[in-house]
């Protein structure tokens, strides 16, 4: 259905982009499990492609909705998020801050915070040590589909098995979009983290960039979280990757169980 014709009534005059900015994010939300391109927004929407690129880009400036540079498709933003769900975020985040700074300050590369959001992960946090990745750092707000990343890796092997596997399944048609990954790599990447204990992310998704991932368990035993350190490959290997795979298992095990946080 096009966005155009969902109002009813009349609306009032003096605020047309306001309106087909929400237009776009109703659509947006609409089929958010999948994210939508750019020309099945404008097609569903009604505007022409100037017109909703430049909206989805104040939107997605102000957080409003994410877009994945990979798959190149649009999704609800964090700020979004937040609102709707002020405790799942700012409470997880406040608590696992300090856990997330000593692990900077131990290991000198980027860390990431990820939350699992029905099919996918969405990062909610990023600090960067003193050997940061500049170039190739993901935004606060990117959304991405479950098993892509070390965080999405760790996260799915902290499940029960049957709800990993479909999730795995149900995202298929979306791991392609990332360097042409398969459910197939991305489920063997699941059987390697739960075997070694953490999620590994070894140039699967870019060329020179490596990540560990490890999920962070509540009272049930439940994955509500993952931290990613982040580096180049080179410095994520062998002696050195165990040793900040041992930071991180010492940090996040220290801030478990993960309390419902207000």
């Amino acid at each position: 259905m096009a966005a155009n014709t969902r109002r009813r009534g009349t609306a009032p005059k003096g605020a047309q982009s306001i309106h087909r900015a929400i237009d776009l994010l109703v659509t947006v939300g609409e089929h958010n499990t999948t994210g939508v391109r750019l020309k099945d927004l404008t097609k569903m929407s009604g505007l022409h492609p100037a017109t909703a690129h430049r909206l989805l880009q104040a939107l997605q400036w102000q957080r409003m909705l994410s877009f994945d540079s990979y798959s190149k498709r649009y999704f609800l933003g964090v700020r979004l998020h937040a609102l709707m769900d002020s405790a799942r975020f700012a409470g997880i985040k406040a608590y696992l801050q300090e856990t997330m700074t000593r692990i900077v300050a131990q290991t000198g590369d980027v860390v990431y915070l990820y939350l699992p959001l029905m099919n996918d992960v969405i990062c909610v946090e990023r600090m960067e040590g003193n050997f940061p990745v500049r170039a190739l750092i993901r935004d606060v707000g990117a959304r991405l589909p479950c098993g892509i990343g070390a965080g999405g890796v760790a996260i799915l092997a902290a499940m029960a098995t049957d709800q990993a596997k479909a999730i795995v399944a149900a995202n298929a048609e979306r791991y392609p979009d990332y360097n042409d990954l398969s459910s197939d790599k991305v489920w063997r990447a699941v059987l390697a983290a739960k075997r070694i204990g953490y999620g590994l992310n070894r140039e699967q998704v870019m060329a020179g960039i490596t990540g560990i991932g490890m999920a962070v368990h509540d009272a049930r035993g439940e994955p509500k979280a993952a931290i990613t350190v982040v580096s180049i490959a080179k410095r994520l290997d062998g002696d050195r990757r165990r040793q900040v795979a041992e930071i991180m298992e010492r940090e996040i095990r220290t801030a478990e169980p993960l309390p419902d946080v207000p």
